[in-house]
């Protein structure tokens, strides 16, 4: 059986790694997608998927075009690496190159893949997040209309359904027990960062994200002197 990864971050990426070192599965067994311009450094079989990923667009015929080009070159991919059962890992199911492979009938488990904060959401918490930023005006209503009708009325990336989603499959893969907290079987690597126990205190900041901003913890002036001073720390480095 292989395993299939679709990779679009680091932690994705990351979590993947050490998934695969944990469980000994064989190097020739696994295939990492990846999408979103992410550049895998990996001995693994690696597949540039970004071209899969599209804006969509009201010229409708061309979307649809595309959605069947995708639809082909996954099953291309299968196909031409013999792959009659496989174990789906990813961090994300509304990507049309994700929901393909998820209604593949050679598909034997699926496996959400921790990534960002919305992990670590209770279920109120995130759909409360998803009311605000998705559902909060009508243009990303119009656009959620879009991406359905782009995709040839396959797939409606509704984010309201995630939940639904890891609940249905229940099996993730995470860096920590806090992640998913309603999904009952839960894999947590173990070793994810080099030296956990380092102390960083000098770093004024190891990783930056525009939500602070978006939830309003911090405002644009600040969070700009952060990038600034994470620039000049690398620099020095």
């Amino acid at each position: 059986m292989h395993h299939l990864f679709y990779i679009e971050n680091g932690i994705s990426l990351a979590i993947a790694h050490r998934y695969i070192y944990e469980k000994q599965i064989p190097k020739e067994k696994v295939i990492l997608f990846s999408g979103r311009n992410v550049k895998v450094n990996s001995d693994f079989d690696n597949i540039d998927l970004t071209s899969c990923d599209f804006k969509v667009s009201w010229f409708f015929p061309l979307g649809w075009v595309k959605t069947f080009k995708v639809k082909r070159r996954i099953n291309h991919i299968l196909s031409t690496r013999n792959i009659s059962t496989f174990n789906f890992y990813s961090s994300s199911i509304s990507k049309l190159v994700c929901y393909f492979l998820i209604q593949k009938k050679e598909l034997n488990r699926f496996f959400n893949v921790e990534d960002g904060r919305g992990a670590f959401y209770s279920k109120d918490e995130f759909k409360k997040y998803i009311n605000k930023f998705h559902f909060a005006n009508n243009a990303y209503r119009f656009y959620q209309v879009k991406c359905w009708v782009n995709y040839f009325f396959l797939h409606y990336p509704n984010p309201n359904k995630t939940i639904d989603s890891l609940i249905k499959n229940n099996n993730a893969i995470v860096s920590s027990e806090r992640a998913f907290q309603y999904v009952e079987n839960k894999y947590i690597v173990k070793g994810l960062f080099k030296s956990p126990v380092k102390d960083y205190s000098e770093v004024k900041c190891l990783m930056s994200l525009s939500y602070p901003v978006e939830d309003g913890l911090i405002d644009l002036t600040n969070y700009l002197k952060v990038l600034n001073d994470t620039f000049d720390k690398l620099i020095e480095m």
